[in-house]
């Protein structure tokens, strides 16, 4: 079709809006381009027209006021709307027949039988259905025909294992007396004194300088390790606990009675600050 050609349909859609008589088939076929009506048409459409229309729209003139022509999904006097801007469904962006829904400026998709997916783009009926996960709470997904089954671990039930959760620390990742701290689905472990790493593997050497004694215990470093003399009734490695049964056989007042832990001494006198092996010195 050329430049002039295409004027004549233009001034045919004018007459169409403007007289609201549609020409048939007959009519177009007595019109030509020479014709005075047509020619101007032709004229004011080209000339008169002073909008400027949006979107792809066509501006018309009958000579005395203007008009846009939108194209189909366009609306408004200057073709300024799109339909997709009003509704989320226009672009039809559900797959396999399924049915759109616009809410709150978006949509979601009801799907038939057989297909699932946001976009009801997924066919079960040849697809894995365990392609999209359903298994919770670390299920193992085992397709049958097009259903999917789940295998739950002990502490979870339900067709997709959704009742329960695991404790990550049902293991008992850490090592070296750490202790296990459960955060969703993974764990952290916080380490005793004289270890590190993410399960307390490394032991890391402790000397006097880490003041480990507690309770007023007194540390006395060894060529590899160290020795912590508790007073009283304190007990433990560290002194860190409290033993009532423990008696010392030693009279050391007016100072106190220590163990050691010394095979060879195992008792000591602690008179201001001055160890001696059975008591306080002057008595």
């Amino acid at each position: 079709m050329n430049p002039r050609q295409s004027l004549l349909v233009v001034a045919i859609l004018l007459l169409t809006i403007t007289t609201g008589y549609a020409l048939t088939g007959t009519a177009l076929e007595g019109i030509q381009e020479n014709d005075i009506l047509v020619h101007q048409l032709l004229i004011q459409t080209v000339q008169g027209c002073n909008l400027t229309c949006e979107n792809g729209g066509s501006c018309v003139s009958n000579g005395i006021s203007s008009y846009c022509i939108c194209p189909y999904g366009v609306i408004g006097n200057f073709c300024e709307y799109r339909w997709d801007q009003f509704d989320a469904c226009s672009s039809m962006p559900c797959m396999n027949y399924g049915s759109c829904i616009s809410s709150n400026n978006s949509y979601y998709c009801v799907c038939p039988s057989g297909t699932t997916g946001y976009r009801c783009e997924i066919n079960q009926t040849v697809s894995d259905p365990c392609s999209y996960s359903p298994c919770l709470n670390r299920g193992t997904c085992v397709p049958m025909g097009s259903e999917a089954f789940c295998i739950c671990p002990s502490q979870a039930s339900g067709r997709y294992c959704e009742n329960g959760s695991l404790d990550p620390c049902d293991s008992s990742p850490c090592l070296n007396n750490g202790t296990c701290i459960a955060r969703d689905e993974i764990f952290v472990c916080a380490c005793p004194r004289g270890t590190l790493g993410q399960r307390c593997e490394t032991k890391v050497p402790i000397t006097c300088n880490d003041s480990p004694c507690m309770n007023g215990g007194t540390c006395y470093q060894g060529d590899h390790s160290y020795t912590c003399i508790c007073p009283g009734i304190y007990d433990g490695q560290d002194c860190e606990r409290i033993n009532f049964s423990k008696q010392c056989p030693l009279d050391c007042s007016p100072g106190q009675c220590v163990i050691t832990g010394n095979s060879k001494h195992p008792y000591l006198c602690s008179c201001n600050g001055t160890y001696y092996p059975e008591r306080c010195s002057g008595k």
